[in-house]
């Protein structure tokens, strides 16, 4: 069991410590009618076991999923597992680590399904190594299935959600949508339901229409919601207000009723453009106030064109806080925090974070963080000082690779990726020759050269 519970990761759970994704649950009163459609789902026998949700990125999948399993837990009581994927995380871009994770959770749910479960790994040590298939049948399935034939399971409706699929790999995208329908085939009888969030990729939306998956699922967009963007402005405004009193001396009324239609009918009834909104209005550094920072915001919306609002408001941030004198150097180091997968981490040799940017960025942790103070409606700084800087939101890294939408904050990824390979490449090399020549340990002359 132990490489079992190594296989776990906890930052997949839906209340797992996740340092690079601060999505909450949803906003109180807001997804009202969504949420409901969900416990109508759960709570009904007769309806397809799988419900596909797609939606747009920043739309609110990934809190609407969150405020499920809560829902799950706290109030229907009913078992259930989720994965959360996400495209930076090696953990969760791929299949490798979900038989395990899903299987832990239900052990956690399900009284008396772990036995089973440790039964299935004490038959086949090399259980774990196998497929994905192999695992899900060993893991979840047969020892479900086990349960229920003792007649020691108490539970009629088991619920396993899948948010964010599109994060994951091509090849874990189809195994996975291909294997759902043995899976809720062989959990009939418990009543196994499948929710699954993503954007509405085309690849996924070609799987769902084979008959196998059509035939027992349903599929669900969701809908721009113009009441719970205002809902969540003026949850947010109020508290922004409360923490600033002079804002209410100063105006007595803030923002004004025209700044804050402003800001709800260019959010286009999703919550990527208001959440960044508020999270850079709330923000501090160069002087700037909440007022301040609301004036930029509202500005960057005040004329119509063919850029959609989210590529209008980090426009307007990047405009504001860039030093225009070393742009390229700006756009190189925002470009490296957004390398899918966290490129410049995924080292294959063991140093410390300082050393990590220090080679890559070519500046220190400490001025890397520095740079970003006031780019924090962008970048995370929440890990504290010995931790990089992480991305907010993927819809940011989707707008700086594209040469379309940032114009001339564009960054080409693909010529990022061949320098922070070479990088890479070189340190091993430096490495290995101080090894091989000086018998020095590798890190400590290898920092010499550098």
């Amino acid at each position: 069991m132990d490489k079992f519970q190594r296989l776990v990761v906890v930052s997949a759970l839906h209340d797992g410590y996740r340092i690079d994704d601060y999505t909450e649950e949803c906003h109180p009163a807001t997804r009202a009618r969504i949420l409901e459609e969900m416990t109508t789902w759960v709570k009904q026998s007769k309806v397809p076991p799988i419900l596909w949700f797609s939606g747009p990125a920043g739309a609110g999948k990934t809190a609407i999923v969150r405020s499920t399993c809560s829902i799950l837990q706290d109030e229907l009581n009913v078992p259930f597992a989720a994965f959360f994927f996400w495209k930076a995380d090696s953990g969760r871009n791929t299949l490798q680590h979900l038989p395990a994770t899903i299987a832990h959770q239900l052990y956690q749910s399900v009284r008396g399904l772990r036995p089973f479960i440790e039964q299935s790994i004490n038959d086949d040590p090399m259980l774990l190594d196998r497929s994905f298939q192999k695992q899900m049948e060993k893991l979840v399935i047969d020892p479900l299935l086990a349960l229920h034939v003792a007649g020691s399971i108490t539970t009629h409706r088991i619920i396993i959600l899948f948010d964010g699929l599109d994060e994951c790999d091509a090849d874990g995208q189809r195994q996975l949508l291909r294997f759902l329908p043995h899976l809720c085939s062989q959990l009939a009888p418990l009543l196994i339901g499948c929710f699954i969030a993503t954007r509405p990729e085309s690849s996924i939306y070609a799987e769902f229409q084979h008959p196998k998956l059509a035939a027992i699922s349903v599929a669900k967009k969701l809908e721009a919601s113009e009441n719970d963007i205002k809902l969540f402005l003026i949850a947010e405004f109020e508290e922004i207000n409360a923490r600033h009193p002079y804002l209410r001396k100063k105006y007595g009324k803030w923002p004004s009723a025209e700044e804050f239609d402003i800001l709800v009918k260019k959010s286009s009834g999703f919550f990527i453009c208001p959440k960044t909104a508020i999270r850079y209005i709330d923000s501090s550094g160069k002087g700037l106030r909440p007022d301040d920072r609301l004036r930029i915001v509202v500005s960057a919306f005040a004329v119509d064109s063919w850029h959609e609002p989210i590529d209008k408001l980090y426009l307007a941030i990047l405009n504001q806080h860039a030093p225009m004198a070393d742009l390229e150097c700006f756009k190189r180091r925002l470009g490296l925090l957004c390398l899918p997968a966290l490129l410049w981490r995924s080292m294959a040799f063991e140093i410390d974070t300082h050393r990590q940017v220090s080679i890559v960025f070519q500046e220190t942790l400490e001025d890397l963080r520095d740079s970003l103070l006031d780019l924090q409606s962008l970048f995370s700084l929440d890990g504290g000082t010995e931790s990089a800087p992480l991305l907010n939101h993927s819809t940011f890294r989707d707008f700086l690779f594209s040469s379309r939408r940032s114009l001339e904050f564009y960054v080409d990824d693909q010529a990022l990726h061949m320098e922070v390979v070479s990088k890479h490449l070189n340190h091993l090399y430096k490495q290995k020759f101080c090894e091989l020549s000086f018998g020095l340990p590798p890190a400590q002359e290898a920092q010499q050269l550098s």
